[in-house]
């Protein structure tokens, strides 16, 4: 059965949501059933989703999270903790509340800001998402196994992020390009490496883990708590590749949403 969520007020027609530059809509749908706001990895941003824009049938409206510091607004200051990311893009959701049912999708860091998010929304009143993705993500309960880097000298830091992304490598070796990412790069790493879900709070809505086979981090026992703080799921779905199987296997990922959507009769 199809959970029930409130519909308020109507969006704005331009492609930022209301007056937020926290969330946009690239591609505008005619009739959406539904729409999906994504959120990036660490250093990630809109490019990762905006494929999905063909990928995904015409009925389901793709929205983006662009945090400051990075696409659009590369010169703006990054959050720099969990808790301002939160209250900023609740504070965006109440001024300009979803007119039709909406999920989340969040990879790796993004997907521990949606649970916060979440969690921020239930604890205000706020109606959830019909359904949330938890892509390349430990649980928020489960401590991160790798040593902290955002602190590092700009040489050490970078490497590190070559050795968790080889593109990053290469568009970290231009230095002016590199001076004007690395700030952004160390605050939501800072974030990632900081954050600590003292209180869990079971949800009501529905999940689905996407993960690599070849994401050392994000093993099937760092992951499947997933499942226990919201009122159901559809189990562990995974994909080849590693951490960013989402950049790598576009088509297979957009698939299996569909499967899920379809399996959800959303």
């Amino acid at each position: 059965m199809r959970p029930q969520h409130a519909i308020n007020t109507h969006l704005a027609v331009e492609k930022d949501i209301g007056n937020s530059k926290l969330m946009s809509i690239p591609v505008r749908r005619k009739l959406p059933r539904v729409r999906l706001f994504c959120f990036p990895y660490a250093g990630g941003g809109i490019s990762t989703f905006i494929p999905w824009n063909q990928l995904l049938p015409a009925h389901i409206e793709i929205a983006m999270v662009t945090l400051p510091g990075r696409g659009s607004r590369l010169i703006e200051p990054a959050f720099t903790s969990m808790s301002e990311i939160v209250k900023n893009l609740f504070d965006a959701f109440q001024e300009t509340p979803p007119t039709i049912p909406y999920m989340f999708y969040g990879h790796s860091m993004g997907a521990r800001v949606a649970y916060e998010l979440m969690v921020h929304m239930e604890n205000h009143g706020f109606p959830l998402p019909l359904h949330f993705f938890a892509s390349g993500s430990i649980a928020p309960m489960r401590e991160r196994k790798k040593r902290p880097i955002h602190q590092l000298s700009n040489e050490k830091f970078i490497r590190a992020l070559g050795n968790m992304n080889s593109s990053s490598k290469e568009v970290l070796a231009n230095e002016e390009l590199a001076n004007l990412l690395l700030p952004s790069l160390r605050a939501d790493f800072e974030i990632v490496e900081t954050y600590r879900c003292n209180t869990i709070t079971k949800l009501r809505c529905g999940v689905s883990v996407f993960a690599g086979k070849r994401d050392e981090e994000a093993t099937i026992e760092q992951i499947s708590p997933w499942h226990d703080i919201f009122s159901h799921n559809t189990g562990v779905h995974w994909f080849e590749g590693n951490h960013f199987f989402i950049d790598s296997h576009k088509v297979s990922v957009s698939k299996q949403i569909m499967d899920v959507l379809n399996s959800l009769s959303i």
